[in-house]
């Protein structure tokens, strides 16, 4: 459970770190989205690939945690 909970940790941490690179890359502002269409689709491709990260990281974390202990429930996952 301790490792599931690092993996957590450390991709919120790169989300965060990801979109606030972006932002500052790309001048986002809250106030007003003035990216245009090549800055639009480079973000969408950069959220995408965190997505994924989480996704398969998620899954090889389940993976380790089933393997090594007997009793690992996947209902909490």
């Amino acid at each position: 459970m301790k490792e599931l909970i690092i993996i957590g940790i450390v991709l919120i941490i790169a989300v965060w770190l990801g979109e606030r690179f972006l932002k500052r890359k790309l001048h986002i502002t809250k106030k007003t989205n003035t990216m245009d269409n090549r800055a639009k689709s480079l973000q969408f491709f950069a959220l995408a690939i965190l997505m994924i990260g989480f996704v398969i990281g998620s899954i090889i974390g389940s993976v380790t945690l089933a393997t090594k202990y007997e009793n690992f429930n996947f209902v909490y996952f």
